[in-house]
């Protein structure tokens, strides 16, 4: 929703966003993208759940497309963005696509990938205490700082 948002109050210039965090973000809600197939299923966060909750998000047979923010316009006024990505999430590849996007915008954009990670391991991190680390202090340059 962040991103979906973020993209919303840019058109409009509604109010200014300076920097924003998505961290293992749903960007693409037509769910065409590879890591999906690859890792909805053993993960934690499944292709059945993500199905489940769009098809209770887009009750009308709207165009999925046009509300993904992966597949909406981008110009230079996005805001910076650092992106956070984990490598057997589902939504991994569209985190990708969408730095690509951002930086072929040019829009500056920082990206953070967790190798060995899985979707929402930034909710365990009893047992990811390094990844989360990370991650915090990833979030808290970028805030503060500008940089991750």
């Amino acid at each position: 929703m962040a991103a979906t948002i973020t993209q919303i109050a840019t058109e409009q210039k509604a109010f200014s966003i300076n920097r924003q965090v998505l961290i293992y973000p749903s960007l693409d809600y037509t769910m065409s993208q590879p890591s999906l197939e690859e890792n909805g299923h053993g993960y934690l966060l499944t292709r059945e759940t993500v199905t489940w909750y769009f098809d209770h998000y887009f009750k009308h047979q709207e165009n999925r497309e046009h509300a993904s923010p992966l597949w909406l316009p981008i110009d230079s006024n996005y805001p910076s963005t650092l992106l956070l990505t984990a490598e057997f999430c589902p939504l991994r590849d569209e985190g990708f696509a969408f730095v690509e996007k951002l930086k072929h915008a040019h829009v500056q954009c920082a990206h953070v990938h967790f190798e060995d990670m899985i979707h929402a391991f930034m909710n365990m991190e009893d047992l990811t205490p390094k990844a989360c680390e990370k991650l915090y202090s990833s979030i808290a340059d970028f805030v503060v700082k500008g940089t991750s």
